[in-house]
């Protein structure tokens, strides 16, 4: 067996999280931060901290948070990674016919570290597990070890509703064009000692990166920072987490979104693969160039998490320049590098949980 060790920095919030997503993902609201969200506002901050800089420092720093996943839920010292799509080698020790095991396992978003060095190592071998290591929300899986007893897991987070006033304001007349008219949004508040966490690799972090991940912090992330939305206290773990998997691995599953290069396709990746997509675009937020502020970017399509790829050399992925005409001064850079687990597959199964 070879290892894997990643850094991981766990992101505690003052405040509630909003975040938006995009039309048709509902699977994973409020639960992940997407790394190409991530990845921008680190760039961007360190850009405001750091800039402007050479175009070689514009490349290290671009590869240094390309080294960087998607952010995920944890509890304490209990990490959770997004679901694969692969067949889940688990079934339930309960015999209970009106429940329904495959929907149970179908429906989970997310397994702890336990349970997916498990799918890594003996993605083939069947393992029975309690019913109760299923949250009660069905989201999470929660793999019983040798020294611990299996509990139930409790919701990580709650979904709170809040209501906002919107009003129409010409700024060039000072006119009021529509009075308040209410909505109401929904935010992620976590349960104590919860949050979401993010992987980085051995020798990314240093003071630098430090300064711009306290920067996000008192900037937030989400949607209505200007309320304190989103704001967060962080702590930095090196070392904090391994995986062991197999000598001869021919499948990898990513950790952040994934843009594959043209050359990464022609080699084989999606031979027997089973993935989903996300689409990534938005708006232009400029205070440099202000005509575009507000105009809509180029939208590209990205692996989500979890996504099982054939291997057989070493994946990355790309940045793409989301600017929707050559006369914006700027590239908008989104990454699609990801991180990756590796696993073997002999007899591979599409028909996946």
């Amino acid at each position: 067996m070879k290892k894997q060790t990643f850094d991981v920095v766990k992101l505690y919030f003052r405040q509630p999280l909003q975040l938006s997503i995009a039309k048709g993902d509902q699977s994973q609201l409020f639960h992940v931060v997407h790394s190409d969200t991530l990845k921008a506002a680190l760039y961007y901050l360190a850009l405001e901290l750091f800039g402007p800089w050479s175009a070689e420092q514009d490349i290290d720093w671009q590869n240094k948070i390309a080294q960087i996943s998607s952010a995920f839920p944890f509890f304490k010292n209990q990490f959770f990674f997004p679901k694969p799509y692969l067949k889940l080698p688990f079934e339930f020790e309960e015999n209970n016919p009106e429940i329904s095991h495959h929907k149970k396992l179908k429906n989970l978003l997310f397994l702890d570290h336990h349970a997916m060095q498990y799918v890594l190592t003996n993605p083939e071998n069947t393992k029975k597990i309690p019913l109760k290591a299923i949250s009660a929300d069905g989201l999470y899986l929660t793999l019983p070890t040798i020294n611990s007893e299996s509990k139930e897991i409790k919701p990580l987070s709650k979904v709170a509703e809040y209501q906002r006033a919107r009003i129409e304001f010409n700024e060039e007349n000072n006119e009021l064009i529509r009075n308040s008219v209410p909505y109401y949004m929904q935010t992620l508040q976590f349960i104590p000692e919860s949050g979401l966490y993010f992987l980085l690799n051995p020798n990314v972090y240093n003071q630098e990166l430090e300064a711009v991940i306290k920067l996000l912090g008192d900037n937030g992330l989400g949607g209505d920072r200007t309320y304190g939305w989103g704001t967060f206290d962080f702590e930095y773990i090196p070392s904090a987490i391994s995986f062991e998997y197999p000598e001869n691995t021919n499948f990898v599953i990513n950790l952040s979104l994934y843009c594959p290069t043209i050359e990464e396709v022609q080699q084989g990746i999606l031979q027997n693969a089973n993935y989903d997509f996300i689409k990534c675009g938005g708006y232009i937020s400029s205070t440099t160039y202000k005509y575009w502020a507000g105009k809509r970017k180029k939208s590209v399509y990205m692996f989500k998490e979890g996504s099982l790829f054939f291997l057989q050399n070493e994946l990355s992925g790309k940045i793409v320049d989301l600017r929707p005409d050559e006369n914006v001064g700027h590239p908008i850079p989104r990454c699609g590098k990801s991180l990756f687990l590796k696993t073997f597959l002999v007899h591979y199964d599409e028909n996946s949980n």
